[in-house]
C-alpha cells in the first residue's frame, strides 16, 4: 500500500475556502486502486491541514496523477489557498490491526488520527497499541525518500481514547500530526477491486 501524506499551511483567512476546496476531491472515489483519503486541521500547527491518501499501488497512484489529478486540482482552485505544501510518500511495511479487520473500514470509521514520523529501527513501534481501547487500526510504513525514516499512523474512535492511551508528556511528544477527522474531507472508494 502506498501512503501519501500532505501537509498544507493555509493562508490566513482562507481556512473556509480551503475547507470547501478539499470537499471537491470526492472524485477520487471512482479511481481504480484508491483505498481512501481523510484529513483535518492539525491540533498543534495553526492553520495547517493534514491529509492522508491511501493507494493499492504506485502504478494506480501514478495513473491518477497522470490522468485525473490536475483536472480536480485546477477546478477546485485550491492552489490559491495555501502558502506552502509538504508531500511525503510511504510504503507500508506492516498493517497494524485494531478493532477493524479491513483497512477500508479503518478509514471509513476513524474519528481521530495520531501519526509519528521518526527515524527508527524497522518495526520500532509499540506493539501493545494494537490492543488499546478505541484504536481502530493503522499502518507502519517506510519513507520512499529516506529508508531510515518511518511512519506510524493510527486511527482512533475518539481523541479522548487516544489521549487516555498516549497521555501528554509521553509518546505523544513525538507526534508529527494529530487531528480530528473532518467528515466532509473523508473519501471512500465507490468501486471495490477484488483482484
Amino acid at each position: 500500500m502506498l501512503i501519501k501524506r500532505i501537509s498544507s499551511k493555509v493562508k490566513e483567512g482562507h481556512q473556509d475556502l480551503f475547507y470547501d476546496c478539499q470537499k471537491q476531491w470526492g472524485t477520487l472515489s471512482q479511481v481504480k486502486g484508491f483505498i481512501g483519503q481523510l484529513g483535518g486541521w492539525s491540533d498543534h500547527k495553526q492553520s495547517t491541514a493534514c491529509i492522508y491518501a491511501f493507494w493499492e499501488s504506485q502504478q494506480d497512484y501514478q495513473y491518477f496523477m497522470d490522468e485525473i489529478h490536475d483536472q480536480i486540482f485546477s477546478a477546485s482552485g485550491q492552489g490559491n489557498t495555501y502558502t506552502s505544501i509538504e508531500i511525503d510518500f510511504f510504503q507500508e511495511e506492516l498493517r497494524i490491526t485494531g478493532l477493524e479487520n479491513q483497512f477500508a473500514d479503518v478509514i471509513r470509521n476513524a474519528k481521530y488520527i495520531y501519526s509519528v514520523i521518526q527515524q527508527a529501527e524497522k518495526h520500532g513501534w509499540n506493539a501493545g497499541l494494537q490492543k488499546a481501547k478505541g484504536m481502530l487500526g493503522g499502518t507502519f510504513a517506510s519513507s520512499q525518500k529516506d529508508r531510515d525514516t518511518f511512519l506510524v499512523w493510527l486511527a482512533w474512535q475518539s481523541e479522548k481514547q487516544q489521549r487516555r492511551t498516549l497521555p501528554q508528556g509521553g509518546a505523544a511528544e513525538w507526534a508529527d500530526e494529530k487531528f480530528s477527522v473532518i467528515e466532509a474531507w473523508r473519501v471512500c472508494p465507490s468501486i471495490i477491486d477484488r483482484d
